[in-house]
């Protein structure tokens, strides 16, 4: 038998040129999380329980040195925290997403104007017709 060191479980399938995760952008849950409709056999969100979620994750980013940004939820979607369905970020800025529902576009040009603020350069940004929402991304090795 062969001892083995730093045992792999296959390939990594993301890795970054930039480092450990410096900074974070956040929205806070609104109200509005609970009239998300819940999936079968799950029960719904709760305002307080989502606000209690969010408050962990920020602490947990700040304990591992992450500057986090919070930014207020101002839209009636239930879903706007949902940051990762605007915007990819990737090494030399971001890329801004077209979100599927009519009710999420108006989303990306506000976490715009939130990356403009913060120095984030933007890269590049689906164009109409095209729609592309955040969560849609998939890394299948290195494609």
């Amino acid at each position: 038998m062969t001892a083995h060191h730093g045992v792999s479980f296959g390939r990594r399938l993301v890795t970054s040129a930039v480092g450990r995760l410096r900074e974070a952008l956040l929205v806070a849950p609104s109200p509005e999380i609970e009239r998300a409709a819940p999936l079968i056999g799950e029960p719904g969100a709760l305002f307080e329980r989502a606000l209690e979620q969010h408050a962990a994750l920020r602490r947990l980013l700040e304990y591992f040195g992450v500057k986090t940004t919070v930014v207020e939820s101002h839209a009636n979607d239930p879903y706007e925290a949902a940051l990762s369905d605007t915007a990819l970020v990737f090494e030399d800025g971001a890329a801004l997403m077209r979100p599927t529902p009519l009710s999420r576009r108006a989303e990306v040009d506000r976490i715009e104007t939130e990356f403009a603020a913060l120095d984030v350069p933007l890269c590049g940004h689906i164009a109409a017709p095209g729609l592309l929402d955040g969560n849609d991304i998939l890394l299948a090795g290195e494609t």
